[in-house]
């Protein structure tokens, strides 16, 4: 028993010993945990996007911006960056990082702004090209592609886009452009054909006419000449040729040719001699008539304005055995505009006076049916021998002063008042209109029959003779305008010039269309002096000297 008590004693000495230690030592203390750093950089700073930060033993900090958090215990550390209104999430959205001891880990997001697409067009020229181009933008776009083309979208941002080659064609230049937020840009590119000059060649016969001509081509290319000529470095493209008028010569069709690059091509326009006797003037009435000779003008059986009456006339005249052509029109017109200064005035539709101030039309080049044109600085005409037509009184008149001016006499109209030698035109020198009395007498040719045929207007099948006096179409073909004032008439009456007033001018022999009594000798119309139609002509007299 005593034995047991003393080895619980010893025991417990022990106990003590062991907790106190051999001396005066401090108690031990554990190791601290491993820490770092986690740096959050937001851009732009302004935004103030937020973010989720997660990591080890469930760690989770939510934040707006930049922030910087020190003595984190190490190991995953995971971010989730924040939606935000009109801005793009930093991609990508999700990212991690391992945190080492006593290190640092940063994340960085950057937000962009949420903008429109925007569309770029792209137009080369020609289109039948199909021109080859790249396209480069932001963020290394590239596109490459042919001809026209719309692509859309595409990001904010400077754009380059690159014509490519296409044989035979000089590339536009390069260019840059910014497309705004949704916005539309345009890059044209005109490719232009690089070309070699050709030639045409211009070759007229007879040469001594030395015949005038005009040229048209590509561009509005306009090129007026006379006889041969050789023209160079001319670009491809349909030229045509139109022929002018020469007195006496039925001139060669027009016609249109393709010079190609580097070409030649010949116009060949052979004149032919007008072996006709179209235009001759014929002495009214022939020397074998003696004068003064008195005759018959109007008829009973007419209207109330020709009444028929007495009329004598004192002068031989010359008169046009045939109606003006649109050959000799032509020829006298050409004269009138190459003057200097030009005697006439052309506009797409008419052909103006320009003597004495006047501004009158003398002939309508609009209408449909008129058949003298226009080109280039030259008139022509594809039906040279028929009678002119859409010519006004006013450009009959003009015809009768151009061609006294080029036979070097007086005119005998004064274009400011459009008097006819003072009002005495059987004493003009010049080429004139007929005095409607000239006219019926011309046209009667001594007969007092309905038409100088007889009481019929027929003629041998094939045939449209002359009256007795040589004249050709003094009925039908077209109106022929008179110098005269339109007036009823009557009375005894020598040398008769017409009514001093009224508006319109007087035109016989009726027309193509017109029913055969209004062709008849003295069958009488009248028109204002600045109309013009199909079915009106004229011819000239002069008065013999």
């Amino acid at each position: 028993m005593r034995r047991r008590a003393l080895l619980s004693v010893c025991f417990g000495l022990l106990l003590v010993v062991l907790f106190l230690g051999c001396g005066e030592d401090d108690p031990v203390t554990p190791p601290a945990s491993p820490k770092g750093t986690v740096s959050i950089d937001v851009s732009p700073d302004s935004v103030g996007a937020t973010w989720q930060l997660s990591g080890p033993s469930n760690y989770s900090v939510s934040g707006v911006g930049d922030l910087v958090l020190e003595g984190l215990g190490v190991g995953d550390y995971t971010i989730t960056w924040g939606e935000l209104g009109g801005w793009v999430v930093p991609t990508p959205r999700v990212s991690s990082q391992v945190l080492a001891a006593d290190g640092t880990i940063s994340f960085t997001g950057t937000y962009t702004e949420d903008v429109g697409e925007g569309t770029i067009i792209v137009n080369p020229e020609p289109n039948s090209l199909n021109a080859p181009w790249t396209l480069l933008g932001p963020g290394n776009y590239d596109l490459t592609g042919n001809g026209d083309q719309t692509v859309t979208g595409l990001v904010p941002g400077d754009y380059t886009l690159n014509w490519g080659t296409v044989s035979g064609w000089e590339s536009p230049s390069s260019s840059n452009q910014t497309l705004g937020s949704g916005g539309e840009i345009t890059y044209n590119g005109t490719y232009s054909q690089i070309i070699s000059e050709g030639t045409i060649i211009v070759d007229t016969e007879p040469n001594s006419l030395n015949a005038l001509w005009a040229l048209s081509g590509p561009d509005s290319y306009s090129y007026r000449g006379t006889g041969d000529q050789t023209l160079t470095g001319l670009v491809p493209g349909e030229y045509t040729l139109n022929w002018g008028v020469v007195s006496g010569w039925e001139s060669p069709s027009g016609s249109t040719q393709a010079l190609g690059s580097g070409d030649e091509i010949t116009f060949n326009g052979t004149f032919v001699e007008d072996q006709g006797t179209l235009g001759d003037l014929v002495l009214i009435p022939p020397s074998t008539v003696s004068m003064p000779v008195s005759f018959t003008m109007g008829s009973a059986g007419g209207n109330s304005d020709d009444t028929p009456h007495s009329v004598t006339l004192t002068n031989r005249f010359q008169m046009s055995t045939t109606e003006v052509t649109n050959a000799e029109y032509v020829a006298a017109l050409q004269w009138a505009f190459d003057q200097s200064p030009p005697l006439v005035t052309v506009t797409n539709t008419r052909v103006n006076d320009a003597l004495d101030g006047s501004t009158n039309n003398l002939l309508r080049l609009d209408n449909n049916d008129c058949q003298i044109s226009f080109s280039g600085g030259v008139f022509s005409t594809d039906y040279p021998d028929r009678p002119v037509f859409d010519v006004s009184w006013y450009g009959a008149v003009a015809y009768c002063d151009w061609l006294s001016m080029q036979s070097g006499l007086p005119r005998a109209y004064d274009h400011s008042n459009w008097s006819c030698n003072g009002g005495d035109p059987y004493s003009a020198s010049g080429y004139r209109l007929p005095t409607e009395a000239e006219w019926e007498f011309a046209c009667r040719a001594g007969t007092t029959t309905r038409f100088n045929t007889g009481d019929c207007l027929t003629a041998d099948v094939g045939s449209y003779p002359s009256n007795q006096w040589g004249l050709y179409d003094m009925h039908g073909n077209v109106w022929e305008w008179c110098n005269d004032r339109y007036d009823e008439y009557g009375g005894a009456v020598t040398d008769p010039v017409g009514s001093l007033s009224g508006t319109h001018r007087v035109l016989r022999g009726g027309h193509w269309n017109a029913s055969a009594k209004n062709c008849r000798s003295h069958f009488r119309f009248a028109l204002h002096p600045i109309r013009s139609s199909t079915i009106s002509g004229f011819r000239v007299v002069r008065s013999a000297q």
